[in-house]
Order: structure tokens, then C-alpha cells, then sequence
């Protein structure tokens, strides 16, 4: 998603990742004020989210499950994640970085 002011309920929609885990759930890029709200995130992917220099981001209503690696990762992003599950996660629930 690279749209600002993006609002996307997915309403319980289910994302599974792939065997081989390369990809994100759901990338979020250079976007402002973006919603996600009602997804399922399960396995085969590095992280269920990605957002990369997004800031204001809201994630609701959320589950993300199984991943490679984190279940929420903030590159250079702020972000606030409101009602969302985040279980068996290797890394780290939510990681920031720069």
C-alpha cells in the first residue's frame, strides 16, 4: 500500500504465507494515516506487517500467527496496533528499527 489516508478493512480475510517465508503479510510504504483493520495473518512470511517510513498508521482488529520472524516491523514508521493478536512469533512481536 502506498496511499495516504488508506482505510482497508479487510472484514476477517485470511493472508498465508507461502513455504518458503520471502515475503510480508501486508507492506505498508511511505504511506500517512493508512488502516488495516480486520485481517488474518498466518505463517510462511518474515512479518505479518512491514511498514517502511509510514507514520500515523493504525493496525485494528488483527491477527497475525506463525511468521518467520516479527509480527509487526517498523522501519522508520510509527504506528499503533489497537484490538490485534500476535501469537507464536519467533523475533519479536513488534519490532522498530531506524
Amino acid at each position: 500500500m502506498e496511499s495516504s489516508g488508506a482505510n482497508v478493512d479487510l472484514i476477517g480475510f485470511s493472508l498465508t504465507g507461502d513455504l518458503f517465508g520471502g515475503d510480508y503479510g501486508i507492506h505498508v510504504a511511505g504511506s500517512t494515516n493508512a488502516v488495516i483493520d480486520k485481517v488474518v495473518i498466518r505463517g510462511g512470511t518474515i512479518s505479518g506487517f512491514y511498514y517502511e517510513h509510514a507514520n500515523n498508521s493504525r493496525i485494528e482488529r488483527c491477527l497475525v500467527s506463525g511468521n518467520k520472524s516479527q509480527g509487526v516491523y517498523l522501519w522508520a514508521s510509527t504506528a499503533s496496533a489497537m484490538g490485534t493478536r500476535l501469537r507464536i512469533v519467533p523475533s519479536a512481536g513488534i519490532k522498530a528499527g531506524a
